[in-house]
């Protein structure tokens, strides 16, 4: 073997020693590197479709804020009842027995509840201008088991830059002026409304006819009446703690009654439209009881629509009746 034959032996055996031995670098064949390379572009990268390792927080969920806290008045007797505001108060107006006025916190009075009317109020201005809204009383109803609801209005008031809203209750059917459409309570012989009034922002001069119902249709939407009408719209009766205080008829009101119970009253003056016979100009008598009417002069002075006393005993057995 020659001299260059074997020193290439030798430098070849070196070099494979130094590779077992790790001593110097030792190169992989390619197809191992991009194996390796495929391997960890696989790795940092997850497929699409995987799970998040990591949730991030939901979404707080959306809460209503509670309403705000509420006071119960009660009558003295108990028959009625209806919710307020814990910042408002109720207070009994002064020289009106049985009525309340319903006053914020800055004292203004936002609405008059009235109990035991003996006859129907009566408004001096007129509430006819109508504007279609209404919200029911579900915890009352009217003579007939008719629906009740709260109604605005709007009126011109007595003099120009008067004009208001005017709310109160009315039950289905009835044929009154808002102004005297108080809910009527058969078995305590009286009457219940529970309304106010709130003037309105109209410009100036006097308004058309539909700038009055757009300015109270705009007033409706209002905290300060979306406030009132919630009140309003709470009031509940209890029939069990009703008592008696007035008479009323399908036609008429008894007042003054002497000798007899309501319904015998009423007996009677059903018997007198149903069998009476004329005697005089303006009576009408049966065989035991003999009923005056009151002329339109006499009306107009106060008189009672009719006067029925008993035949035998004028003084101990009589009545008045009231048209209603």
């Amino acid at each position: 073997m020659g001299k260059s034959h074997v020193v290439t032996a030798l430098i070849s055996a070196l070099t494979l020693s130094l590779t077992a031995c790790g001593g110097g670098p030792a190169t992989k064949p390619a197809e191992e590197t991009v194996a390796a390379s495929q391997t960890s572009a696989s790795a940092s990268k997850a497929p699409e479709d995987a799970a998040p390792t990591a949730t991030s927080p939901a979404p707080a969920e959306k809460t209503t804020p509670p309403p705000p806290a509420s006071k119960v008045f009660s009558t003295p007797d108990g028959s009625m009842t209806f919710k307020y505001p814990s910042t408002w108060s109720v207070q009994p107006v002064q020289g009106q027995p049985n009525n309340f006025s319903v006053l914020d916190a800055h004292d203004k009075v936002r609405a008059t509840f009235r109990d035991k009317l003996p006859i129907l109020p009566y408004m001096s201005i007129p509430t006819d201008v109508d504007t279609g809204l209404s919200w029911p009383v579900a915890g009352i109803k009217g003579p007939g088991g008719q629906e009740v609801r709260l109604l605005l209005q709007a009126t011109y008031g007595q003099a120009p830059g008067s004009q208001a809203a005017y709310f109160d209750l009315k039950f289905t059917g009835s044929k009154e002026p808002l102004g005297r459409a108080a809910v009527e309570i058969p078995a305590g012989g009286y009457y219940v409304s529970f309304g106010g009034i709130s003037a309105l922002k109209t410009g100036p001069g006097v308004p058309t006819r539909s700038a009055l119902v757009d300015a109270a249709r705009a007033f409706a939407k209002t905290p300060e009446f979306q406030e009132t009408s919630s009140v309003i719209t709470s009031l509940e009766i209890h029939p069990e703690r009703i008592k008696r205080i007035g008479c009323f008829g399908t036609k008429y009101r008894y007042e003054k009654i002497t000798g007899l119970s309501c319904d015998d009253a009423k007996g009677v003056m059903e018997r007198v439209l149903r069998t009476g016979t004329g005697a005089g100009a303006h009576s009408v008598e049966t065989a035991d009881y003999l009923c005056f009417y009151a002329s339109y002069v006499e009306h107009q002075e106060g008189q009672a629509d009719v006067i029925c006393q008993n035949k035998k005993n004028y003084n101990g057995i009589k009545f008045e009746a009231w048209l209603k």
